[in-house]
């Protein structure tokens, strides 16, 4: 009995743990009604059998039993009864896509509001609340967070919690965390940070309180010295390092003192140090100034004590010089200076022994006596010497003219004189020839004694007597056309036969197109023209010039252009060119003229007729061919037709068909008709463009415009 006893206790003990176990168990399990089930069917049975087998302990057995199945009841009915706050919260989350580090959290005050209820009591329910994280499975994870009103919250300091900071400098807050469980309410924080004033010395109490949501507070304190290490500074008046002589008074300047914190602070600064001004040597005064933290800043400056020294001269200019003889000597000056007196220039004493009129070497000296009693000289050396040059006179201007074989050149001297000696001589040199043209120069050269040496130059030309060159073709002649062309030369009768004129050809090609024609004796030759150009006359390559002489020539050119002639004058036993003059002789079309008649204003797509009238002479009869030209937009817009009613066609240039044979020949008062039709109502222009045969060269061009317009 006892055994059997002793086993019921213990199986109402294994109730006991059973019901505690229970209440621990996760009460969002969906099996609670059936646990619950289970249980009190368990509990019936040990209870009959205890009420049977000890009859003595039914009274306590009894009640033991009500009292259990009182507290079954109460945990059943809250776990069938009680909203499920992970339930309630997933629908927060249902649309929501977390990542494995993201987490959700949702207050429990904030389910009640939405109409959930989460059977918390108040003093739970402000700050408890629902964490929601994903684990590896990609599951959603739900703990529920409870805090009541007994839990406390907590804060604390990151940094260090006692912190020195220099005045004036930014304060930079290190930051604080406060947490009420596992929920960071940072944010709920305050603190009297705006006491801190950085300006100002002194200790500051930063306190940072939180109270959460049910009222609970904690609160903790950071202590921050604004504390000033910055020295003054000291700026001396006058120099660090004074210099005096023996028996001067030293007079003490003073300094200034600034600090960051206590400004000015010259009045606090401490000057120590003594100076002897009768004893030679380096002495130091110091200055020293401590501001209101104590901060110490010291500096010094040096007093130097001289001994006095003897005046001193300073010469201006050098200590040597050359004077040029025979003219005012003045002195470049000086300067004298005691180092107690000051400047003592007017105390200086000159002695010269300086004659200007004489070669020979010099002295002046300068004496002075100073604070010393000592004399002091110094003494310059003053070369009288002969430095400047002779001037040479002409007799006579220093340009002469003279004519060829007419005049003669008769020298007629110079003079020079000199500052010093009294007798210079001239040397002339140079010779004039009148026979020959030319610049001649006579030099004149004198030197002194002191070996100055003047040039002088006289300038004599020789040149030929009214020569001149007259041109009587004035530039134009025709082409395939004799046109005749004089020069004539201009020379004196002393200079006939001296000298030759000659033609050269700017452009080697052009002695193929032009014929220099000549008549000798009767018989009419033309010039040939060689390698470089130049005409040849006969073996000879020119013409002699004569007293009033003229040349008649006979142009003839193939081409219709430009050519540019030399004609020069060249001596004979010299081979000088003593004139020259370059000629352009234009070759035209004689007579040539390009008329167009034709409607400025035509119908579209209606063919309309214009006319080409050409002026020719008759020596250049299908020697010259024209052709048409059109821009762009006249190409794209208008159909050209030829004599023979055939559509002539343009290359990509706008050429209607830019060879030779596609133009039309110019023949000698004939004239041309061409057919137009223009596509599109515009203005239009095309140009009509007139070669030559022989070089394709364009001669002449005429622009015709006309508009387009639809009928009426």
């Amino acid at each position: 009995m006892a055994n059997d006893k002793k086993q019921k206790n213990k199986s109402v003990n294994e109730i006991k743990y059973e019901e505690q176990k229970d209440l621990k168990k996760d009460i969002s399990k969906e099996n609670t009604e059936e646990y619950i089930h289970d249980f009190f069917a368990k509990k019936d049975k040990d209870s009959k059998e205890n009420l049977f087998d000890e009859p003595s302990n039914n009274k306590k057995k009894i009640i033991l039993f009500v009292l259990f199945l009182l507290l079954v009841s109460l945990v059943a009915c809250y776990i069938i009864f009680r909203p499920n706050l992970t339930k309630a919260a997933s629908s927060y989350v249902d649309d929501k896509k977390l990542d494995l580090k993201e987490k959700l959290v949702i207050d429990a005050t904030d389910l009640e509001n939405d109409g959930y209820k989460t059977g918390l009591s108040k003093d739970c329910l402000k700050e408890s609340y629902i964490e929601i994280t994903k684990n590896n499975d990609e599951k959603l994870v739900y703990k529920e967070i409870k805090i009541c009103s007994d839990t406390k919250p907590t804060i604390t300091l990151k940094g260090d919690k006692n912190l020195t900071l220099k005045v004036g400098n930014l304060y930079t807050e290190e930051g604080y965390l406060a947490m009420v469980g596992s929920k960071d309410i940072t944010s709920r924080v305050t603190s009297n940070i705006n006491d801190l004033d950085i300006n100002k010395i002194g200790i500051y109490k930063i306190k940072y309180v939180v109270i959460d949501k049910n009222g609970n507070k904690a609160e903790i304190t950071r202590t921050i010295e604004v504390i000033d290490d910055i020295s003054p500074v000291i700026l001396l008046n006058g120099n660090k390092v004074t210099e005096l002589y023996v028996t001067q008074k030293y007079t003490e300047k003073g300094a200034k003192a600034t600090d960051n914190y206590d400004g000015d602070v010259t009045d606090l600064i401490i000057i120590s140090g003594e100076v002897n001004t009768l004893v030679p040597g380096d002495y130091t005064i110091t200055y020293k100034v401590n501001d209101s933290s104590d901060n110490e800043s010291v500096t010094t400056r040096t007093v130097r004590v001289k001994k006095i020294i003897d005046a001193s001269i300073k010469l201006n200019d050098k200590n040597i010089i050359n004077h040029s003889v025979n003219t005012s000597y003045v002195d470049p000056g000086f300067t004298a200076y005691d180092v107690i007196m000051g400047d003592i220039t007017d105390k200086v004493k000159v002695t010269s022994n300086v004659d200007i009129t004489k070669l020979g070497t010099y002295n002046v000296t300068y004496e002075v006596t100073g604070t010393t009693k000592n004399k002091v000289k110094i003494n310059r050396t003053v070369n009288v010497v002969d430095n400047v040059k002779p001037v040479i006179k002409l007799n006579g201007s220093e340009y002469q003219l003279l004519y060829l074989n007419i005049d003669t050149y008769t020298e007629k001297g110079a003079i020079a004189t000199d500052n010093y000696d009294l007798d210079v001589n001239v040397i002339i040199s140079g010779e004039v020839d009148i026979t020959k043209s030319g610049i001649y120069y006579i030099t004149y050269t004198a030197t002194d004694k002191a070996g100055n040496t003047s040039v002088k130059v006289k300038t004599v030309e020789v040149k030929y007597k009214e020569f001149s060159l007259e041109n009587e073709l004035k530039n134009d002649f025709y082409v395939n056309l004799k046109n005749k062309w004089n020069l004539t030369f201009k020379i004196s009768s002393e200079n006939q036969n001296t000298a030759y004129y000659r033609f050269t050809l700017k452009d080697l090609a052009d002695k193929d197109h032009i014929t220099i024609a000549y008549k000798e004796l009767g018989v009419s030759k033309a010039l040939t023209f060689d390698e470089n150009g130049i005409a040849l006359y006969g073996d000879l390559t020119g013409f002699l010039l004569n007293a009033g002489d003229g040349h008649t020539f006979k142009l003839t050119s193939a081409n219709a252009k430009d050519y540019k002639l030399l004609v020069e004058v060249v001596e004979l036993n010299t081979n000088r060119i003593i004139s020259f003059e370059e000629i352009t002789l234009t070759s035209k079309i004689k007579d040539l003229e390009t008329k167009v008649i034709a409607k400025e204003e035509i119908k579209i797509l209606t063919k309309e007729q214009f006319s080409i009238i050409n002026k020719l002479s008759s020596f250049e009869n299908k020697k010259v061919y024209y052709l048409l030209h059109v821009d762009e937009v006249a190409k794209d817009n208008v159909i050209f037709y030829d004599e023979l009613d055939q559509e002539i066609m343009f290359d990509i240039d706008g050429n209607a068909y830019s060879n030779r044979d596609a133009g039309i020949n110019l023949e000698y008062g004939k004239g041309n008709v061409f057919n137009i039709i223009a596509k599109n109502e515009g203005s239009y222009s095309f140009t009509l463009k007139t070669y030559s045969f022989e070089d394709q060269e364009l001669l002449n061009e005429t622009i015709i415009s006309f508009k387009s317009v639809f009928p009426n």
